[in-house]
């Protein structure tokens, strides 16, 4: 390891130390690294130039055959396919002052992202929320300030997603203990409820922006609108969470139980409510009447809202209803425009219900576990014929590989050709922005190490780097078998219960079709890890051997090696990668050709290599590393990663060590061996990122 040190000592020139210091360093040193949250400058790392501004100047983006798309005279049948790479914003981060709102704007469209969804903005007053005090009436500061800023992000080429309810609790509305977090479940049956979520929408959506000039229903950069987020009926009564509603809600959801028995012409002796925990001594025939009933209520819902927002208030954006699996049922959410699911690698958990400050997060890499099925739990819930989005999704912090989630989730959206993921979350909150540190278990604004891999996500994935297989599996299912097995297991039913591999998500395509009934298989088998998993292009390859799993991309534009990769050389084309000793045995580098065409043809590229990062002063609660006593200050400090990298060209090269904005910082020395040029970089050059220049002139 120290003959390694001393090796890479040399790679950053201006930067030297002494071969001591540089021994120490590379096997254990953290360095300050912060991406500064208003940086838009020109640099390798900027790919702003990827987003068209002003967003929605070609036309609404809309669904068809499967996919979303927006005018473009100039592609072939005038059309053009549309992917974004979106992040979240919450409660008070949706409302930054006028001045932050452009350097926001222009930062998050340096980094490839081109959509934001405006989330948790109906929950509070201001400053966090859209309300003033009486939490009825939009206060008109806090409108302006989300006004101002989606102008600015249009202006960049950033489009919104707007979430009409997320987290409000209805005002003047019961709440009891237990109940479900933010009115969920009973906001879908309670017609007063329904009446505010309707005003709501109607006051926001119709409001005219006064920096765009349009209303929120006829704005071009709009590209979603959201019902309800992660709420549904029979996944809340399913987990027991309305056993306890006060009788407010139990009276009207037995009258209504009451007027659909009557419209079926079923006995009216039975009209009490079915609590869950009542369920199992139900008689099977009155068990499936009450799922029926709750089913049939849940999508009168869905479509009524959906028909308001497109018919009553002319809505041009597609519509989202809310997500799968956890929450709605697949049937229900295919009539919406887009079909939208959610999806984390290590979420907290709260062993405490009641504290949810006390958490914990599992400080592993996914790329050890293929089988974990994050990734392919997502694949198999798309809808053929449907856009398939991903509204939030992350590697909850304080994991300390989350350098792996941006590259890897943006690799298999690509390779299952969804049309969109987001982030979650950007920010919660107006806080400082110049203190610069991880603050919470999903925000990525201080995150260096997402950070910095965002643009490589970019071209994987809205650049299309990685490839979709010409062909994938269809299951086909009908409407009534989700019924069905809903009766007997609730809501989390896919494309595994008929007959969908989730090893073969990671091959190819997946979807299901909705139409003819299909075996249905009431306990999915598990298949055991069988060995490394290639895509059917041969592009990607996972290797989820414990402890010492590796992801890989082979594209000719981008290349990259994820996962306990110390001491290997990873030999992808005409590139090879050799990470040195890490801190924690692993790394993750990329390699991506940013202008002209494959690696190593005349042109810039981009490398980021990423391994550990925790605040200053961060303080762990034990040796998991699985929570925090403490999340410590500013700046965030990162792991330098050692490596060799060597390319197969003619062509001169040089390479630079890049600063935090992405701007030459120092030369790295580049050595040649007849067609092969090789360089190696390590923590003496104190940066995430680098530049390579193919073809470089002196």
């Amino acid at each position: 390891m120290i003959a390694r040190s001393l090796h890479l000592l040399g790679a950053c020139g201006a930067m030297l130390v002494s071969a001591a210091a540089c021994a120490v360093e590379s096997a254990s040193a953290l360095f300050p690294f912060v991406v500064p949250w208003d940086d838009a400058a020109p640099s390798v790392a900027n790919v702003a130039a990827w987003n068209d501004a002003p967003a929605g100047a070609r036309g609404q983006v809309f669904a068809a055959d499967g996919h979303l798309w927006q005018p473009d005279p100039a592609a072939p049948q005038g059309l053009r396919r549309m992917r974004f790479i979106g992040v979240n914003f919450s409660f008070a981060a949706n409302f930054p002052t006028h001045a932050d709102a452009e350097k926001i704007a222009a930062h998050l469209a340096k980094l490839g992202l081109n959509c934001v969804r405006f989330h948790h903005m109906d929950r509070d007053a201001a400053p966090k929320g859209l309300w003033q005090p009486d939490l009825k009436t939009i206060d008109p500061v806090q409108l302006d300030r989300l006004d101002f800023f989606i102008s600015r992000l249009k202006a960049h080429g950033v489009y919104a997603d707007l979430n009409l309810h997320v987290s409000r609790i209805y005002p003047d509305f019961p709440t009891w203990t237990g109940m479900p977090l933010f009115h969920k479940g009973v906001d879908l049956f309670t017609p007063g409820m329904i009446a505010l979520q309707k005003d709501f929408a109607r006051t926001l959506l119709h409001h005219v922006n006064p920096y765009t000039g349009a209303t929120y229903a006829q704005e071009p950069a709009v590209a979603f609108v959201e019902i309800n987020n992660e709420n549904g009926l029979v996944s809340r009564w399913w987990e027991k969470s309305l056993d306890e509603m006060p009788e407010f809600y139990v009276a009207e959801l037995a009258r209504q139980w009451a007027a659909w028995r009557r419209a079926h012409n079923l006995p009216t002796d039975g009209d009490a409510i079915i609590r869950r925990r009542d369920y199992a001594i139900q008689g099977e025939p009155r068990r499936r009447d009450w799922v029926r009933f709750l089913w049939e209520t849940e999508a009168a819902y869905w479509r009524e809202m959906q028909r308001y927002l497109k018919e009553d208030l002319g809505v041009r954006a597609l519509v989202v209803g809310t997500q799968l699996y956890s929450y709605s049922t697949l049937p229900l959410q295919a009539e919406m425009d887009v079909v939208d699911i959610h999806a984390y690698w290590q979420h907290p958990e709260y062993p405490d219900k009641t504290n949810r400050a006390l958490w914990t997060v599992g400080n592993e890499s996914m790329v050890n576990h293929a089988e974990a099925r994050t990734i392919s739990d997502l694949a198999l819930q798309r809808v053929a014929g449907k856009p398939l989005i991903v509204t939030e999704y992350n590697h909850s912090s304080p994991n300390t590989y989350g350098a792996e989630a941006f590259p890897i989730v943006a690799a298999y959206a690509a390779l299952q050709d969804w049309d969109a993921f987001f982030v979650y979350s950007y920010s919660h909150g107006n806080q400082p922005w110049d203190e610069a540190k991880i603050n919470g278990n999903f925000d990525i604004w201080a995150h260096s190490a997402k950070l910095a891999t965002l643009p490589v996500a970019a071209a994987l994935f809205r650049r299309g780097d990685v490839a979709t297989p010409a062909s994938g599996h269809e299951t086909n299912a009908s409407a009534e078998q989700f019924f069905e097995l809903t009766t007997r297991y609730g809501v989390n039913i896919g494309g595994q219960h008929f007959g969908a591999s989730r090893f073969d998500a990671l091959r190819r395509p997946q979807s299901l079709r909705l139409g003819a009934p299909a075996p249905v298989l009431t306990t999915p088998p598990r298949f055991p890890y069988a060995g490394p998993i290639a895509s059917d292009t041969g592009e990607l390859r996972w290797d989820a051997r414990a402890p010492r799993g590796v992801f890989t991309v082979d594209t000719p534009r981008t290349k990259a090696a994820i996962g306990f990769t110390d001491g290997r050389r990873l030999e992808l084309g005409p590139v090879m990668i050799a990470p040195g000793t890490t801190r924690q045995g692993w790394s993750a580098i990329a390699l991506t050709q940013m202008d002209g065409n494959a690696i190593g043809t005349a042109g810039r590229a981009l490398l980021v290599a990423c391994g550990d990062l925790e605040n200053t002063g961060q303080i762990w609660k034990s040796s998991a590393r699985d929570s925090v006593t403490a999340w410590g200050s500013a700046p965030v400090v990162v792991e330098g990663i050692p490596a060799e990298i060597s390319v197969m060209t003619s062509l001169e090269v040089a390479v630079w060590a890049l600063d935090e904005r992405g701007q030459r910082r120092a030369e790295v020395p580049v050595r040649r061996e007849a067609s092969r040029i090789t360089f190696s970089i390590g923590p003496e050059c104190r940066t995430l990122w680098y530049e390579v220049v193919f073809g470089a002139t002196r």
